[in-house]
């Protein structure tokens, strides 16, 4: 029997020659000469493109990549294909995101703007401080290293000896179906196998998350107890600062919030070691959202910019100063305190813990310092619900263990959520910087089952429900008691 001519075909879909030994045709072979593997220096005025220069003012990432793509200092476009594996996406979902797919999510949008070396200055969101003293037109020469991954903590570094982190979410094309980097996709037999040392460690932090026998806000009123009686609210389960509360509820119009544009350093924290596993490169995690992405795995972690408490005054009025940050920072600081804590709990036979046991606790020492403690304040709306005859009611949620990283498995207050905008964006940055906006917009979302006003879609922001503001204000009173803050 004759034997059947096995049929090779680039990736572009083209039948190979038999005389082809590579793996590409012709035409993909030239256009990967012409388009090299890492972004090629541009000179400073490519920038100035008009078709740049809308797509920014736009802020549209998927127009800037588009008009990018097509700048004619490149002679003939660079294909989509190129471009994708500069950015680590797949071709369809690079295709989707130029054709109008929004991108929200702040560590993608950073890791873009940087491996294209996009001028800070022409950008709409901030990039991190450690990438802020590169010049805004970077001439890189071939041999120099984009950034690539460091280790499993998310570090990257640029080939400078400088090193700076980006929440990162690889799409690996297998098949016609994706699945993030790091994780085996079904059929892979290309499985790490840990170490019985880095096994014991992960094992050993799980254990501690999720001891049973009291859950975080059980944890969070004993560690209340803690601190001197003075810095206590009234009953003792939560703290609060001075000039925190108010002697009766007032008015929410009256909290007069500020929004400062100064940078303003994170407080120094740490070392977190004992609070973190280790990867299974047998790396201590670098923070520990990190860790319950990779270990937890949450149907529920988004990096988001959130609004950082950085200063409050009480004259005539409580004010509040906030500055911006992001969700991870911010959950790296609480949750490492709170997995220290619940460490020392389980280490003193369920009892409160000594300070000695404590050193993250200890020092921060003022915890109501904003440059001491990284602070994201969250809202939570208690919605009285008046019946005819008096019986009067209110709405709890119970938060699902399984899906979200933050209060897991506890009943809260409806609608609750962070204080933080819709999107990067520096309009809504701007625009969402309200109290009312931001209850309106849970509201929207858990009560009226509306998509998330992530600035995904059409649900941008919540001014499509200026019914359900104006019934809000008419019908109920918006008053608030002030702050507090849990242990």
């Amino acid at each position: 029997m004759g034997g059947s001519e096995v049929v090779r075909r680039c990736a572009c879909g083209t039948r190979l020659a038999r005389d082809n030994h590579t793996s590409r045709c012709g035409p993909c072979a030239r256009a990967g000469r012409r388009h090299p593997s890492t972004p090629p220096e541009v000179p400073a005025g490519f920038w100035d493109h008009p078709d740049l220069r809308a797509a920014l003012a736009a802020r549209d990432i998927g127009a800037v990549i588009r008009a990018y793509r097509k700048h004619p200092h490149h002679g003939q476009a660079i294909t989509q294909d190129t471009v994708a594996a500069w950015i680590t996406l797949s071709t369809t979902r690079l295709s989707r995101i130029e054709n109008g797919e929004p991108v929200n999510d702040l560590a993608k949008l950073i890791r873009w703007a940087h491996t294209l070396h996009i001028p800070h200055h022409l950008l709409w969101f901030h990039m991190p401080a450690e990438l802020a003293g590169e010049p805004a037109s970077v001439v890189r020469t071939a041999g120099d290293r984009l950034p690539v991954p460091h280790d499993d903590s998310g570090r990257f570094h640029d080939g400078s000896g400088q090193s700076f982190e980006v929440e990162v979410e690889v799409e690996v094309e297998v098949e016609g179906a994706w699945s993030p980097a790091g994780q085996a996709h079904p059929g892979s037999t290309c499985a790490a196998v840990a170490s019985a040392r880095v096994r014991r460690s992960q094992q050993e932090w799980l254990t501690v998350r999720q001891a049973p026998g009291a859950r975080g806000r059980e944890l969070a009123e004993l560690a209340a107890w803690l601190y001197p009686a003075d810095m206590r609210a009234p009953g003792g389960h939560v703290l609060a600062g001075p000039g925190w509360l108010l002697e009766k509820p007032v008015e929410l119009d009256s909290i007069r919030l500020n929004f400062s544009d100064l940078p303003h350093q994170a407080p120094p924290f740490g070392p977190i070691d004992h609070v973190v596993p280790l990867t299974d490169r047998a790396q201590r995690y670098a923070g520990y959202s990190r860790a319950v992405r990779d270990l937890i795995r949450p149907r529920l972690l988004e990096n988001r910019v959130s609004y950082r408490l950085v200063g409050t005054a009480r004259h005539d009025a409580l004010t509040l100063t906030f500055g911006t940050t992001t969700y991870f920072e911010v959950f790296d600081v609480k949750e490492a305190l709170a997995h220290e804590f619940k460490a020392a709990w389980l280490a003193a036979g369920k009892e409160v813990p000594e300070w000695s046991a404590l050193p993250l606790r200890s020092a921060i020492s003022d915890p109501f310092d904003p440059d001491r403690l990284l602070m994201s304040p969250g809202i939570n709306t208690l919605t009285i619900r008046r019946g005819a005859r008096g019986d009067h009611r209110f709405v709890l949620h119970e938060r699902d263990g399984g899906a979200v990283a933050d209060g897991r498995n506890i009943a809260s207050l409806m609608p609750a959520g962070e204080f933080q905008p819709s999107s990067v964006a520096t309009v809504d940055v701007r625009n969402d910087f309200s109290l009312w906006r931001n209850i309106m917009r849970e509201f929207s979302e858990e009560f009226l089952g509306n998509p998330e006003h992530d600035g995904n879609g059409p649900a941008r922001s919540p001014t499509p429900n200026r019914s359900l503001s104006s019934r809000s204000r008419r019908h109920g009173h918006p008053a608030t008691s002030g702050c507090g803050t849990t242990a």
